[in-house]
């Protein structure tokens, strides 16, 4: 038994059949041109959609980590991180190679754009060892065009090194026939996945479901290997397995931040209590069943090839069933993974080897198998129609991003705080240690975490803030209460008055950040009196009450940090109270 989709040429030739070649037939120029013109159009667009598509949050989150570890922070330890550390660590050099710059977020999704190349070209190969070459040509375009892998691989995530390092191993595990260097080479691409991504666990489940699978369905087979054989391979992957995460481990430790590492990466990420979609599961005895049949067919009509088509057959239908059934958290991020084994499979049925496939005569299946090429082209031209729906890629929201970053680094400095949810500024010290996703919500939802924001903003003198729309119900309540906007963020700063009648009465006010304080209207500086002394332009206030007259009432009266008029952000126009 091994993981191959090649035969060996001495015995096809004393077989009396062709090479390997007549299992693998090379896809008829037609097909070859336009799968080419295609795929590079494919590759085309995603540069515009790079230049244009909206910034995730995650993103921010994995910038502002490798911006950490550039200052020579460690995380889990100085700053919170639900991720393990490998992909952050090989981005510093490039990292710091860009600089403080508004628009990093481009060069960096540049910088894992080989990643997805990587990717396509691992899945052709994958695809040319368990069908054929026109049916991984057709497989490498509809999955490249897929929005799942074409948009989720486009953000700058851990992910896009977590699904390549994924299919290299597959592709190390069927494009040969094993061996120990190839399976401690399969360990070993494995663990750097642990080390990238904790979602690992899921494909480890995977594999251990595509091993019982041959042993159970290829059993008693002539190529199936001894006992002492598979115990070798399997001791040799687990050896490649433990290289990279033990040379982790031991890093941290050296950093007194190991038991940091566990709660961020493991502890945190498994929220005791949580409610269960037990809805999903349903999903999990229909996709197990199509695993199960492809299996069966598999081996009933390809058992020479059997072994890796297992293999391709689970990490599609098994890694599904186990992601949609078990899975606790679902994000658009787990699904890129599925995209390259499911257009194998789907490209692999339209354009089977020949001698496969013969028994559909009749139905809609049998039509469509008669025109492939048509199929293919309208999945394509759907694929792209889905990729339109979600975001036109002439359309920039990038734009908010970047000026928002611009405008973060314009107002603080490098020793000042912010506040804000996952790293958004990217190139500043969060005021709150936990990032604001959604287990840190969960478990302040369900009373696990103190909402300790509000005190952290006052103890970090924190004066720049992101809008405060996705902070938990108390903190939303303070940046509500003591921060105003300025354009892209808010700084601290309330609303005095509003009316030109109130605002020739003395106004009362509290701050609860202390700072440099300057008082505006819509003309500019309003001067008075504050506290009982001639006040102009701005002064440093400290936290507690605060009486203010002014000298000449002329429309509203704001309460602002006075560096962000330094910087010339205005509070104004402002809606009313």
């Amino acid at each position: 038994m091994y993981c191959s989709g090649r035969t060996d040429t001495s015995e096809t030739a004393e077989s009396g059949d062709q090479g390997p070649e007549s299992q693998h037939p090379a896809p008829d120029s037609g097909d070859g041109r336009l799968v080419s013109v295609l795929l590079l159009s494919a590759i085309a667009l995603r540069l515009v959609y790079l230049l244009h598509y909206r910034v995730d949050s995650d993103e921010s989150q994995h910038l502002h980590v490798i911006w950490g570890w550039s200052q020579g922070l460690i995380p889990y330890r100085d700053f919170f991180d639900n991720h393990t550390p490998l992909f952050h660590i090989l981005c510093i050099p490039a990292f710091r190679f860009f600089g403080e710059r508004p628009d990093i977020i481009v060069w960096m999704r540049l910088l894992v754009f080989p990643l997805y190349l990587l990717t396509l070209a691992f899945t052709y190969w994958i695809g040319c060892a368990v069908t054929n070459r026109r049916a991984a040509g057709w497989a490498v375009l509809t999955a490249a065009l897929t929005p799942f892998m074409f948009l989720g691989t486009l953000e700058f995530r851990t992910d896009d090194l977590w699904i390549l390092l994924w299919v290299m191993t597959i592709a190390v595990l069927v494009m040969k026939p094993p061996n120990m260097v190839r399976m401690l080479l399969a360990g070993l691409l494995l663990g750097t996945a642990v080390a990238v991504s904790m979602k690992t666990v899921l494909l480890l489940m995977v594999l251990a479901g595509a091993a019982g699978s041959m042993l159970f369905f290829l059993r008693g087979e002539d190529q199936s290997p001894p006992i002492r054989v598979l115990a070798g391979w399997g001791a040799a992957m687990v050896a490649g397995f433990l290289i990279v995460p033990c040379a982790l481990v031991a890093f941290f430790a050296t950093q007194h931040a190991l038991p940091q590492l566990a709660h961020c990466v493991i502890g945190h990420n498994a929220v005791p209590g949580a409610k269960r979609d037990y809805l999903r599961m349903l999903f999990f005895p229909l996709l197990a069943w199509f695993w199960i049949r492809s299996m069966r067919r598999t081996c009933r009509r390809n058992p020479g090839n059997a072994a890796a088509q297992v293999v391709v057959t689970s990490a599609n239908w098994l890694y599904m069933a186990i992601l949609l059934g078990f899975w606790p958290v679902l994000s658009n991020e787990d699904f890129p993974l599925w995209v390259p084994f499911f257009s194998i499979q789907a490209a692999g049925w339209l354009f089977p080897v020949s001698g496969e496939g013969k028994a559909d005569t009749a139905g809609i299946a049998a039509r469509i198998r008669r025109s492939p090429r048509f199929a293919c082209l309208f999945a394509v031209a759907l694929l792209m129609a889905c990729l339109a729906f979600c975001q036109l890629p002439w359309k920039n929201h990038l734009r908010d991003h970047v000026d928002m970053v611009r405008a973060a680094l314009r107002l603080t400095g490098p020793d000042d705080w912010v506040a804000d949810n996952k790293g958004e500024t990217i190139f500043r010290k969060r005021s709150t240690y936990h990032v604001l996703e959604k287990m840190t919500k969960m478990r302040f939802r369900m009373g696990l975490l103190e909402d300790d924001i509000a005190d952290r903003i006052i103890a970090t003198k924190t004066c720049v803030a992101l809008p405060s729309t996705n902070f938990p119900r108390q903190a939303r309540a303070f940046l509500q209460g003591n921060f105003i906007s300025v354009g892209p963020l808010s700084v601290a700063g309330q609303v005095l008055s509003w009316s030109s009648n109130a605002s020739s009465a003395p106004i009362e006010f509290d701050v609860a950040v202390p700072a440099r304080y300057a008082v505006v209207g819509e003309s500019g500086f309003v001067d008075g009196v504050l506290d009982g002394t001639p006040f102009n332009e701005s002064r440093p206030l400290s936290v507690g009450h605060h009486v203010f007259h002014a000298q000449h009432p002329t429309g509203p009266v704001v309460l602002v940090w006075a560096n962000a008029v330094d910087c010339g952000y205005s509070p104004f126009p402002l809606h009313g109270p």
